[in-house]
Parts: C-alpha cells; structure tokens; sequence
C-alpha cells in the first residue's frame, strides 16, 4: 500500500474524555512534541510525524512517500524550520526522524522531544506503525557522541529526581542506587558518569517483581498483597477482581504504591470485564506511573470495537499513540504493556501486538491499573492477577575492573 509522510498537528477529539489522536488515515506516528506541549489541551500544539494511508490536509506539510528517499533542499529547509532545528546531517527523510529524536533531541523535553533511549540490550529502535521496525542502531556511548551526551544529561536529571523523592520517602529506600545497578549493565558505563553532581553511592542489587491476586472480601479497598492508590476513579474489589465503579469523562487509573528498580519493565493483568456500550469503554494495564502525577503509559482493551490501544497520559492529558490493533475479544484475556527504552509493546494474551516509539515518559518506576466508563449502564472493567517486573537484565557491558569498584 502506498504511504504519505508529513508533519503536522495532533487532534484533539472530545470523545472518551478527550485525547489527543493522530489525523484519520494515519498508520504509525512519533510525536515530535514538547512536554509542556503534550499536556496541553484542546488548542494544538507541536507537531508529529505521521504515516498515512492518503495525502493530508493543508495544515499537513507532506514530505513524499519514501521514508529513504532524499530530501530536496526545500523539504529539508521546511523540516528544519517547523521543528526549529539546526542544520541536518543526514540526506533522507529517515535521517531526519531519526536526528530529531537522537542528536537534536532536548534532554529536559522543554522545547523538543526528549532523546531516544535504547532497550535493555543497548538497541536503539525506531517503530513506526504500518512498517514495523523502520532503524535500529547500536548505541554509543563515547563521550563526544552528540546522542549519548543529551541522553546521559537527561538520565542525570531523571537520578537527581529520583534520588531527592527517595530520601524524602516518596520512593522506595534506595531506588535511585538499584536503578543505577540496571543503569551501569545497558548503557556499559562507570556509575559515577550519571550521577551528574549527586553525591558518589555505590549502586545496590535490584528488586523485580510485584503480583496482586485480589484474593479478598468484597470491599472499598484494593489489595490484600499491596498497598493501591486510587488516583483517579473509586476501584473496589469485586468477586476477588478490581473492579471501577465510576461512570464519568476521567480515565480512571490505580497505582501500585511499590517501585521496580527500573523503567524498563512491564505490568499486566488478567481482564475479566472491560464494559460495553461505548467505544472507549474499557480497562488494561499501566507502566511508567509517576509516584506524584497523572503521567504514565496504558494499554486499554476496548470491547465495543474489539481493539488494543496504546495511550500515554502526560500530566493529565492522553494521546493515542498509533493506530489500535485489532483482537479477537474472548475474556477473560491478559493484556500485557511493556517498556524497554523508547519502545513501548502491548501484548494480548501473550502475542505482542503492537510496538510504538514514544520518548516522552522515560523514568517512572510504578505499574497499575486503567478503565473508562462513560455512562452509568454499561458494564464495569474488571481486572485480575496483576504482575509488574523489571525486564530482564543484559549480561554487565561494563569492564570488569569497574564491576569491582562499582559492585554491579
């Protein structure tokens, strides 16, 4: 089928709470936005790059139909000043995705994209729907490598982060040295490279896996195997399942208060209801939840359309990343997402269905649950037998000398 390649607006859809979403006939995007830019609502703001299916609008500025093909000086010019980037380095329209998310990237996510991060095992990985896997490249980590050293500033800053909320008990003891053991072993470098100024800490043995079976009475509080926040929504226990109970224009979502030792891990959970009625309704689960806000990913099992959406919530605001999979609805079903660097996976009983690129939500450490409900009589989403776990980790990159001094 052919493709068409452009920049241009996310829209903002009221439905469902109201999301951002990519323009119809879109196959695959990457969002090119800012934070600030992201969490805002209703008015656009930003851009993403967008595969499509058929030529856009004029508020689309098209950019061919080969993602190898050359760039013409003008395309490069206009990809340039939409993006207010620097000149490019590269010649195709691939080079230029992949430059505006590696070395013109912006470590605090303030003015651009945050860096791409590579996976567990120090692949970097750009997935764009209707392609699948469309570069992967082996990350570098020399220190004049233009990548690595806006990636390096935004994991310093993601440590600083990590490390005052542990000591001042709103993480886990000790997260940020256990996340530094996890650190050393994919990016292959001495600790002491991304402590960015914070005091020298040894790293220390990560922790890997929470499980909640629900196995109670009937009650108003989630648990009995881990301590829950209802962040948005009233959640019950139901027939041993978390159960939501509200009806309204939130996407509701409860947080495990405990905390992996990493952001690349996963959280899933055994789906016995996930409503009916409208198109929206539905329940998944959730990765990267901040232990202080409404920012994480989710992937949400939608029974009126039978479809597997990946969304992502960033300070309160959702976006629709991709196109949904289609699935065969047979519940009770396991919905599974994923996150190993900028990769995000949704699986669905145990087939992975669906892998974007997203760089917007790269350190939280918490997993939970989602569900929407838009009306009173349609059904309840229900949730069972919830896991959350660090991936696995690679075998040490770092030279052995250093394994000794650093104790990873």
């Amino acid at each position: 089928m052919p493709r068409y390649y452009c920049l241009g607006p996310w829209v903002w859809r009221p439905d469902s709470g109201g999301a951002w979403h990519a323009p119809d006939g879109t196959v695959g995007a990457v969002d090119l936005r800012s934070l600030p830019q992201q969490a805002a609502t209703v008015a656009p703001q930003g851009l993403g790059f967008f595969a499509t299916d058929r030529p856009l609008g004029s508020d689309y500025a098209p950019f061919g139909s080969q993602l190898d093909a050359a760039l013409a000086s003008a395309e490069a010019q206009r990809w340039r000043s939409m993006l207010n980037l620097k000149p490019l380095g590269g010649s195709t329209l691939l080079d230029a995705l992949w430059e505006t998310l590696t070395v013109q990237s912006d470590p605090e996510g303030l003015a651009g994209p945050l860096p791409l991060d590579c996976t567990t095992q120090g692949a970097l990985e750009l997935h764009l729907g209707g392609h699948s896997l469309v570069r992967s490249r082996r990350l570098s980590t020399t220190p004049n490598d233009e990548h690595w050293k806006r990636l390096r500033k935004m994991l310093q800053g993601l440590y600083k982060q990590t490390r005052r909320e542990a000591l001042e008990g709103r993480r886990a003891p000790n997260l940020h040295r256990k996340q530094m053991t996890l650190w050393c072993r994919k990016y292959g470098v001495d600790y002491r490279e991304l402590l960015g100024g914070e005091p020298d800490e040894p790293p220390l043995p990560p922790e890997t896996t929470l499980t909640e079976s629900f196995n109670t009475a009937d009650g108003d509080s989630l648990g009995p195997d881990l301590a829950w926040a209802e962040v948005v929504g009233d959640w019950d226990v139901v027939n041993q399942a978390a159960e939501y109970q509200g009806a309204s224009t939130a996407q509701a979502a409860a947080r495990a208060e405990h905390d992996l030792s990493s952001s690349d891990h996963y959280a899933q959970a055994s789906v016995a209801a996930c409503g009916s009625g409208a198109e929206f309704t539905g329940a998944g689960a959730v990765i990267r939840f901040s232990a202080s806000a409404q920012t994480y990913y989710m992937a949400r099992l939608q029974q009126s359309n039978d479809t597997l959406q990946i969304y992502k919530m960033v300070a309160g605001t959702v976006s629709a990343l991709g196109a949904p999979a289609a699935v065969t609805l047979l519940l009770p079903a396991t919905v599974k997402l994923r996150a190993s660097g900028s990769s995000i996976t949704q699986s669905y009983k145990g087939d992975d269905r669906t892998t974007v690129t997203d760089t917007a939500i790269p350190g939280n450490t918490r997993g939970g649950l989602n569900g929407y409900r838009s009306n009173p009589s349609h059904g309840k989403p229900a949730l069972d037998n919830f896991a959350a776990s660090d991936l696995a980790a690679p075998a040490p990159r770092v030279p052995w000398h250093l394994l000794w001094r650093t104790g990873v």
